[in-house]
């Protein structure tokens, strides 16, 4: 059996009177991926920050390779810094170029700069002759693609990917699901999270997120 990567227990969060969480459980093993689907507003982004170590939670708590997240402010940086991230609106830094934003990555995740990797990264995410452009210059997909390899340089053991195909097409939607299947081949553990069934098609798992907890999706 798997090691086991993430461990959710009793988690709960509100914003004022609306309890987004509530009791929330879930244990992931290393490999694979994992789907969570949910509705607009159901809690999908504040799941994706506690686990994250982003959001401290009100309630419960969350390990990852048995180190309790938000035990203190120095584990917190560190396994943030251990994970990888894909958001919805790409959060690229528009001063730096391509190479560069996968560069910091790879700098604060290990503490150096690898020339190698990250081009070998870059060939595999079909973006290596963009590495000189900025963000601005770059369509909506392009962006999504350095955004992954920027969450994968270094080989994290977790990336987690909130709504990654919710601002691009059709075409860019089936290209990025394509990389991810890539990013599971590296051995890495995806968590996936998505208004839309087949964005996680590819899922290994898939769990919905509906009144505050989770609940298993046939497949």
């Amino acid at each position: 059996m798997s090691e086991l990567l993430l461990k959710i227990v009793n988690v709960g969060h509100n914003y004022g009177k609306v309890q987004v969480l509530e009791n929330l459980n879930l244990t992931i093993q290393h490999h694979g991926i994992v789907g969570i689907y949910g509705k607009s507003g159901a809690g999908k982004s504040t799941l994706f920050g506690i686990i994250g170590g982003l959001l401290k939670p009100k309630s419960g708590k969350v390990f990852i390779e048995e180190r309790d997240v938000y035990s203190s402010m120095n584990t917190t940086l560190s396994v943030r810094r251990r994970l990888g991230f894909v958001f919805q609106l790409f959060n690229l830094i528009p001063e730096l170029t391509v190479y560069k934003n996968i560069e910091i990555a790879l700098k604060l995740r290990e503490g150096r700069s690898d020339p190698q990797q990250i081009r070998q990264l870059l060939r595999e995410m079909h973006i290596e002759d963009l590495e000189g452009r900025y963000p601005s210059e770059l369509s909506v997909g392009e962006q999504q693609r350095v955004a992954i390899a920027r969450a994968v340089v270094g080989s994290p053991k977790l990336v987690l990917a909130d709504e990654p195909t919710g601002s691009v097409d059709e075409h860019n939607k089936q290209g990025i699901l394509e990389l991810f299947k890539k990013v599971k081949a590296r051995g890495i553990t995806l968590l996936i999270t998505s208004h839309d069934l087949s964005t996680l098609e590819i899922c290994d798992r898939v769990l919905e997120l509906r009144e505050g907890k989770l609940w298993e999706v046939q497949q």
